[in-house]
C-alpha cells in the first residue's frame, strides 16, 4: 500500500468478541475505519482472501490480546504472522502493529519486540486514538495522485522526474555537477576556439613497480593515477599529465614548503633541454607527459621532508619570452615570478566523477597512445577565469603529517 489508510484491522479471539465490537464502536466513533469480519466481510466473499487483503492494506493492525487468545492459534496466529511480516519487510509503507491487552496477561513471544499498550487501563482508550492519529491526518496531493494511478506508476513516474531532474541538472552545470569539465572533455575532439576560456586537464602518477634487471638498469616502469589532493610520501616517483583545450605551450613551477611554512624559491621545472628537448608545445588531440614517455626510467620524485610541494601549470597561447629555456630545472627571479602570477588568469576547478586511482599503465610507450590511458578524462580539469591571460592552474602536493 502507498500510505497508511484510516482502516484498522482488528484481529481478536472469538471469546473476545464483545470486547472486540466495543473497541469496533469505539475507533468508529473517533473517525477511525475499524475492520472487524463480524461487520466487514460481506456474504459469499473467500473469507480468507478478504482477511489477507484487509491485513495487507490496513493502516494498522490491532493484535487483541487476552489469556483467551494465547490458547487459540488457527485464524489468529496467522493474521498475526502476516502482519509480522509485512511489518518486518515494511510492504504496508509505514503501516502500525500493536499489541492491545484487553485483559492483563504476558504477550506472546512474537509480540514480546513490541510495545503494548493496555486497553484495560482508565486511560487505554486515549492512548489508541493518540497512537492511531496519524492515520486521520488529511492525505497530501501526492497521495491522492497514489489512490487514482496506483502506487507502482507513482514510483516509475517519481523515478523518470528525479532521472529528468538530474539529467538537466548536470547538463545546466547547476549544483557542482562538472559542466566545464564535460566541456573539456568534448574539446579534446573539436578543440575549444581560441576565444573561449583556456582549460587545462591534469593527472598525476605514481610509480607502483619499476621491474629493473638484476644489474639495476632501469626497466618499464608502472604508473597509477594518484588523485590530486591525496597525500603523496617522500620519495615517491612521479609523472605528471597535463592536457589542454586549446594549442599552446606548457610551463611547469613547483615550490618547496618547509614544516615551518616557509617558502623557498620557486624553480621553472619544465621546459627544459633536459626533458623532451624543451618541446612545451601541446595541443587538445595529444597528452604531454613531464617526464615524457619516451623516456624509460625519468620520473619526478619528492626528496625534501617539507610539507607541501606547491606545484603550478601555466598554458600559454604564445611562447612566454621571460621564461628562458635553460639545460636543467632553475630558481625563477622573484620579480619574474611576480610579474608572471600577477599577469596570468587564475583558475577554477572541477573534478572527474569516477576516480580513477586504481586504473594503472605500463610505460616507456608511444606518445600517440598517451590520450588512451586518459580515456576516462584527467583528474582535475582548471577553467581560466578570463580568455586574455596565460592560465594558471595551481595545486598542492601534501608530504606532512
Amino acid at each position: 500500500m502507498n500510505r497508511p489508510s484510516k482502516v484498522v484491522f482488528l484481529s481478536y479471539a472469538h471469546a473476545d468478541e464483545d470486547a472486540a465490537v466495543t473497541l469496533y464502536q469505539h475507533l468508529r466513533s473517533a473517525g477511525f475505519d475499524p475492520w472487524l469480519d463480524k461487520f466487514s466481510l460481506r456474504p459469499g466473499t473467500e473469507w480468507k482472501n478478504e482477511i489477507d487483503r484487509a491485513v495487507r492494506h490496513c493502516g494498522a493492525f490491532l493484535s487483541l490480546i487476552s489469556p483467551a487468545s494465547l490458547d487459540r492459534g488457527g485464524v489468529l496466529a496467522g493474521e498475526m504472522k502476516l502482519a509480522l511480516d509485512l511489518r518486518a519487510q515494511r510492504l504496508d509503507d509505514g503501516g502500525i502493529l500493536i499489541p492491545v491487552r484487553l485483559r492483563y496477561c504476558p504477550l506472546p513471544s512474537e509480540l514480546h519486540h513490541l510495545q503494548a499498550l493496555d486497553w484495560y487501563e482508565p486511560d487505554g482508550p486515549a492512548r489508541l486514538d493518540a497512537a492511531l492519529s496519524p492515520l486521520l491526518q488529511r492525505p497530501s496531493m501526492l497521495d491522492r495522485f497514489r489512490a487514482a494511478i496506483g502506487a507502482k506508476w507513482v514510483t516509475a513516474f517519481a523515478v523518470l522526474i528525479v532521472a529528468l531532474v538530474a539529467a538537466w541538472l548536470y547538463e545546466s552545470g547547476v549544483g557542482g555537477t562538472p559542466a566545464a569539465y564535460r566541456t573539456f572533455i568534448e574539446s579534446r575532439v573539436k578543440p575549444a576556439p581560441l576565444t573561449a576560456a583556456p582549460q587545462i586537464g591534469i593527472t598525476l602518477w605514481r610509480v607502483t613497480e619499476d621491474n629493473a634487471s638484476g644489474t639495476g638498469t632501469c626497466g618499464f616502469l608502472r604508473f597509477e593515477r594518484k588523485p590530486i589532493g591525496d597525500r603523496v610520501t617522500t620519495g615517491d616517483r612521479l609523472r605528471l599529465d597535463v592536457q589542454s583545450s586549446q594549442p599552446g605551450y606548457i610551463y611547469v613551477i613547483s615550490q618547496e614548503v618547509g614544516a615551518s611554512g616557509k617558502e623557498e624559491p620557486p624553480q621553472l621545472l619544465f621546459p627544459v633541454r633536459s626533458v623532451n628537448d624543451g618541446n612545451n608545445a601541446i595541443s587538445p588531440a595529444t597528452a604531454l607527459m613531464i617526464p615524457p614517455a619516451a623516456s624509460v626510467c625519468d620520473t619526478l620524485q619528492l626528496t625534501h621532508a617539507g610539507t607541501e610541494e606547491r606545484v603550478s601549470v601555466v598554458f600559454s597561447s604564445t611562447p612566454i619570452a621571460k621564461l628562458a629555456l635553460r639545460d636543467t630545472p632553475y630558481p625563477l627571479d622573484p620579480a619574474t615570478y611576480a610579474d608572471l602570477m600577477s599577469s596570468s588568469a587564475e583558475c577554477t576547478e572541477v573534478r572527474s566523477r569516477q576516480r580513477q586511482a586504481t586504473r594503472s599503465l605500463e610505460l616507456p610507450d608511444v606518445e600517440t597512445r598517451n590520450l588512451e590511458y586518459t580515456a576516462a578524462g584527467p583528474d582535475v580539469v582548471f577553467t581560466a577565469t578570463q580568455t586574455s591571460k596565460p592560465a594558471i592552474a595551481t595545486f598542492s602536493l601534501k608530504t606532512g603529517p
